[in-house]
């Protein structure tokens, strides 16, 4: 299922991050090979919830595209 969240960091020369959950402020760690588009701090990204020996993590990681108001 997808969620939504924003990026609070992302530490790519360390290759992982974390994002929050819009509605449960919940955070899930990423690697940088979960990662398909570019993104930073502060990004509105939409990504799926994996899980492994570790836990539950962030994975399929894109940034949200925000639409413009301007039809100009």
């Amino acid at each position: 299922m997808q969620q939504e969240g924003i990026v609070q960091f992302y530490i790519r020369s360390k290759g992982y991050g974390y994002i929050r959950v819009d509605a449960t402020h919940e955070e899930f760690h990423f690697r940088e090979r979960h990662v398909l588009s570019e993104i930073e701090d502060g990004d509105k990204v939409c990504f799926e919830i994996g899980e492994d020996m570790d836990g539950f993590f962030a994975k399929n990681i894109q940034k949200v595209q925000i639409l413009s108001e301007d039809n100009s």
